[in-house]
């Protein structure tokens, strides 16, 4: 077998609300890839991460992987002895999922847990709620330094991994385009990728958050690049 196609490992090391249910549908789409969800979200007492990642690395003729967030496995109080299992295998590929605009983040974190509504697949299923969010500042920045720190924490880990870093905004303008860089990252031959999700917060942010203006108003004086206002 060529380079081409030869079977690999992959992880996609990010949050909740980057579009990982979408990327992960894209993925499945091609008929090299299969793509698992947050398989180690949670995990049986004292585990063996190293035999746990050989049983999800199990196709012989497949490249494989599976999307994995900061903070798993939410169940366990090291969480760092997965990263650390993961970071002594050379031979897995990163993809960091990121997303540039963490005031939106945010807003779909909110809302996702009002509703509880954290994947469509069909238009009848989105939410038909007309309320508001009400964004506490504090804890914004709270989370967006939170996110930032272990975007950073993570890729120094991995950064002897062969990795790639893919942004929630590039898939959600031309996922066709960054999906064949996907694909290119992991030797892969040319596909047209097709997801299965659908977007469920659309508009924009001043006519979803109760209090934009407040927002607004402070984001003007104390700018952040990680905050886009719309």
């Amino acid at each position: 077998m060529s380079n081409l196609d030869a079977p690999k490992k992959f992880i996609i090391i990010s949050y909740a609300r980057t579009g990982s249910n979408f990327l992960v549908s894209l993925l499945n789409s091609h008929p090299n890839i299969t793509c698992g969800g947050e398989l180690l979200g949670k995990v049986t007492p004292n585990p063996d991460y190293s035999k746990l990642l050989n049983k999800i690395f199990n196709a012989p003729n497949k490249t494989q992987g599976f999307k994995l967030f900061h903070y798993h496995p939410m169940n366990v109080k090291n969480k760092q002895l997965l990263f650390e299992t993961i970071q002594a295998d050379k031979t897995i590929g990163i993809i960091f999922l990121e997303r540039k605009n963490l005031l939106r983040r945010y807003y779909s974190l909110l809302k996702a847990n009002q509703t509880k509504v954290w994947k469509v697949t069909n238009p009848k299923d989105i939410s038909d709620t007309k309320s508001k969010i009400s964004i506490d500042i504090t804890k914004l920045i709270q989370t967006i330094n939170s996110v930032t720190k272990y975007e950073n924490l993570y890729k120094q880990m991995f950064r002897e991994h062969k990795h790639i870093t893919i942004q929630y905004e590039d898939i959600e303008n031309n996922y066709t385009q960054t999906c064949m860089e996907i694909f290119r990252f992991l030797d892969l031959r040319k596909h047209t990728a097709i997801g299965n999700t659908i977007k469920q917060n659309s508009g924009v942010l001043k006519d979803l958050i109760e209090n934009y203006s407040e927002l607004e108003t402070y984001f003007n004086l104390n700018s952040h690049p990680r905050v886009i206002l719309d």
